[in-house]
Parts: structure tokens; sequence; C-alpha cells
């Protein structure tokens, strides 16, 4: 995947930080929490991604109705510009390219299970 971003993306980020910002296009309004867990990024980390994010422009926080210690996270225009939900779309159109749906789906249904053993969950 890397190495697939790496040939065809724009804009100078690194793989981690262009994850972040596509999870905030795909995820308008998100917090800095959702955003660490939908990419299973640690919140520190998160944060010094979203540091970097913001210092380049490509995204801004803003407050949270309600809660004030929660920052929103959104993407800006020039974050926009760099259409990566287009380049992640490929990514995985590429990735999955001749494997049959059949087995992608068990393969996310095993791969979810273990997850979830993993974190205690369902069937501990």
């Amino acid at each position: 995947m890397h190495a697939y971003y790496d040939a065809h993306a724009k804009g100078g980020l690194t793989y981690a930080q262009a994850r972040v910002l596509a999870a905030a296009l795909a995820c308008p309004g998100a917090t800095q929490v959702e955003l660490a867990d939908e990419t299973r990024i640690e919140p520190p980390t998160m944060k010094r991604h979203l540091d970097a994010l913001e210092r380049a422009g490509l995204i801004r926080r803003g407050s949270v109705d309600g809660d004030r210690r929660k920052r929103a996270v959104m993407a800006t225009p020039a974050g926009e510009a760099l259409d990566l939900l287009r380049l992640r779309d490929q990514l995985e159109a590429v990735s999955v390219r001749g494997i049959d749906p059949g087995d992608l789906a068990i393969t996310a249904a095993v791969l979810q299970r273990m997850e979830e053993n993993l974190r205690g969950g369902p069937g501990k």
C-alpha cells in the first residue's frame, strides 16, 4: 500500500498523514478520538498528524456543540483538492483485483473476528 501511495500521491504527505486526511474527508466533523478509532491510530499520534495537517493548511479544527473539550476536524479546500478519497478507492480496487468477492467477504469476516477476539469482544 505504501508503495502504491508513494507512486500515485500528490501533496507531499506521508502515508499516515494521508490516511488521517482521507478519514477526515470521509467523516467531516469527526473528533480526534473518532478519527483515531476509524484509522486505528493511537490518540497521541493522531494529534501529531492533525497538528501537521493543520500547519499545512489541509484541515481545520473547530468546536463541537455542547462540549468545549472536543474538537471537530474538517478538511479545508486545499485538503479536499488532494482528492485522497479517489486515491484510496483506486488503491482498494487495485489491491482486490482478481479476488473473488466471496473470498473477500470471508477474509473481512475472519479479520473482524480476530480483532474482536484480541479486544475481548463477542465470544471472548
